[in-house]
């Protein structure tokens, strides 16, 4: 049951992680931006299991490592997304 939940994020995670890129890159903040992507999967996170929040952080992480405005090294917010989102959900 719980492994059915995280297939059914992934539509919203991408539709997410379009908004992001598309609308959400292009204004321009005084103190830096706002990551959708990382707030919609720490509140996934907080409504699942571990387990789950763990799956959700990875793929979330992955999205956001392959986003053309990450600087950062390849597995860098996945690595990142996991560990916060296992430490909310539990």
């Amino acid at each position: 049951m719980s492994l059915r939940r995280f297939f059914y994020s992934f539509p919203i995670f991408f539709s997410v992680f379009l908004l992001q890129e598309a609308v959400v890159t292009q204004m321009r903040l005084p103190a830096g931006g706002i990551n959708l992507l990382l707030v919609v999967a720490l509140i996934w996170a907080a409504l699942s299991t571990p387990e789950i929040g763990a799956l959700t952080g990875f793929g979330a992480g992955l999205m956001m490592d392959v986003s053309q405005t990450s600087p950062g090294p390849m597995g860098h917010w996945t690595l990142v997304l996991i560990i916060a989102c296992y430490a909310v959900a539990f």
